[in-house]
């Protein structure tokens, strides 16, 4: 069995962060990114009587960078 699904999904992502040098090369930043884009159902098997299952596509990153500027 093969499933495709292809379509497009409203959302916003939002985030913020902080990057402080630890020395004088080396900076070290840390970020937060949320991503909420709209919920869908996917009913597997595609036909009348499948499973529905619904997707929530809402979630939450956190980075740890650490950069070398030359």
């Amino acid at each position: 069995m093969t499933l495709r699904d292809s379509h497009s999904q409203d959302g916003a992502q939002h985030g913020g962060g902080i990057e402080v040098a630890v020395s004088r090369h080396f900076h070290m930043r840390l970020d937060y990114t949320y991503s909420n884009y709209d919920k869908y159902t996917l009913v597997v098997p595609p036909t009348p009587g499948g499973a529905a299952n619904t997707y929530d596509n809402s979630y939450g990153s956190v980075r740890l960078g650490l950069s070398y500027q030359f």
